[in-house]
């Protein structure tokens, strides 16, 4: 949530005509930190930059086992009310484009959709390749033990 209100403010920057408007899913854990209620609660050098908030969602709480699953619950269930703040917010601005660090089909055919990925871009490379490993193999990755497992452009794991 940090990173992309530091790219709105570098598109603001670079494009003091564009208003930016960020997203916010309370019922995302990320969203309750204090650095985004700050973020929230001031306009002091955020004054192209707005906030919507998402209805929240009630989601059972995840424990250990199940977070990956929960967070897939989130987004899955989302979808809606991001489609919805698209549209209200497409009532009174004209959207150029969707920016979005969850990985969905694009939400509205109209607007198009980039997929903001903040870590290096080995992880990067690691995660595109990881759908080609699951389909090399059967087994589990927890059960690969001392597997040497080969990524194209990183060294081996």
């Amino acid at each position: 949530m940090v990173s992309i209100v530091e790219l709105g403010k570098l598109i603001s920057q670079h494009h003091p005509n564009f208003s930016i408007t960020v997203l916010v899913d309370t019922s995302s854990p990320l969203a309750k930190s204090s650095h985004i209620n700050h973020l929230l609660s001031s306009d002091s050098d955020q004054t192209s930059i707005s906030f919507f908030t998402l209805p929240s969602l009630n989601l059972p709480l995840p424990d250990a086992q199940t977070r990956p699953e929960c967070l897939i619950q989130l987004m899955t269930q989302s979808v809606p009310n991001v489609l919805q703040a698209l549209n209200t917010i497409s009532l009174t601005s004209k959207v150029l484009a969707f920016i979005t660090s969850a990985v969905h089909h694009p939400y509205h055919p109209d607007i198009p959709t980039y997929y903001y990925f903040t870590s290096c871009a080995s992880v990067l490379a690691l995660f595109l390749y990881l759908p080609t490993i699951h389909d090399q193999t059967v087994e589990s990755f927890k059960d690969l033990n001392d597997t040497v497992v080969d990524f194209p452009g990183l060294p081996a794991l």
